[in-house]
């Protein structure tokens, strides 16, 4: 295995341009102490845990709350210096991780995520190309920094402090919340870190204050929006989050708003998919009416 994955990188047809990185691979149980102190996990800057896509979701995210308590038997890792990201596929199991290994990990449940963004994605249009500039390697993107510097400043008076670089917002070392956007006399305490939009994170530093306010006005209020109508959306497809999708969706559409769910899924199955076979609530909708057409949305007769 290591050897093909090695050949893979260094294939001819599609080269991985790495710029001076090494990458090394290793075939092991990563559930094994022994395996993981074989590849020197104690001494990982990060360490970042994939889950099985061919495994059932919550057996592969039963699988990662394993994977957890592997990791944090490392007395290594008591002083929180390395950072664990974990990958889970259900949304309903990312308390699980909390319960075993509190303020251990960074659970990232993608499939959420990604549900998420493609509901924001189709009533923004153009935030899909937005995204993939601010997410992607190529351009600018997120970076958190404490500045002491900056200690006892206000949300306000940093805004002009970095040349190269937009703050965005603060993430507090009390409770450990980020605050997008902050009210203007929001201060920064010691051990808060620092979100900013820049192309590197040694890109940008902090100025020495000495900026000129050419127009200190109010700031113009807002225009206010037009009578919101209600909408008509199409799901194509199926997807074992689809509750949760159409829960989030009932929180941004007017009363009234339609949902189409066209799909091969019988109209009597979705009902229990949707109840994940009774582990979910059913649906509470306030906004939307699920409207259910069966038939294939890659066949032009069927759309």
């Amino acid at each position: 295995l290591e050897e093909r994955l090695a050949s893979a990188v260094a294939s001819n047809e599609n080269p991985l341009q790495l710029l001076g990185t090494e990458v090394i691979f290793r075939s092991g149980n990563p559930l094994l102490e022994s395996e993981l102190r074989r590849v020197s996990t104690q001494t990982a800057r990060s360490v970042i845990s994939l889950s099985s896509e061919d495994l059932d979701p919550d057996e592969a995210d039963s699988r990662q709350v394993r994977q957890v308590l592997a990791l944090k038997a490392f007395r290594e890792f008591a002083d929180n210096s390395c950072h664990v990201v974990m990958e889970v596929q259900d949304v309903d199991n990312k308390d699980l991780f909390q319960l075993v290994a509190p303020d251990f990990a960074e659970v990232i449940v993608t499939n959420d995520i990604i549900g998420r963004l493609m509901i924001q994605c189709a009533r923004c249009p153009g935030l899909a190309n937005i995204l993939e500039e601010m997410m992607g390697f190529e351009g600018s993107e997120f970076y958190f920094e404490e500045w002491p510097e900056l200690i006892g400043k206000s949300f306000f008076e940093i805004t002009c402090r970095f040349d190269e670089a937009v703050p965005l917002g603060i993430m507090s070392a009390s409770d450990g919340k980020l605050y997008i956007n902050p009210v203007n006399d929001h201060r920064v305490c010691e051990g808060d870190k620092i979100l900013v939009l820049a192309e590197d994170n040694d890109s940008y530093e902090v100025n020495n204050g000495d900026y000129k306010i050419k127009n200190k006005g109010s700031v113009p209020t807002a225009k206010r929006k037009g009578e919101q109508i209600p909408e008509r959306i199409l799901f194509c497809g199926w997807r074992r989050d689809m509750s949760d999708m159409i829960s989030q969706l009932d929180e941004y559409v007017e009363k009234g708003s339609e949902l189409w769910l066209f799909n091969i899924v019988s109209a009597k199955k979705r009902a229990s998919l949707l109840q994940d076979s009774g582990n979910k609530e059913r649906l509470q909708l306030h906004n939307l009416t699920v409207k259910n057409a069966v038939g294939n949305p890659v066949i032009r007769r069927d759309l």
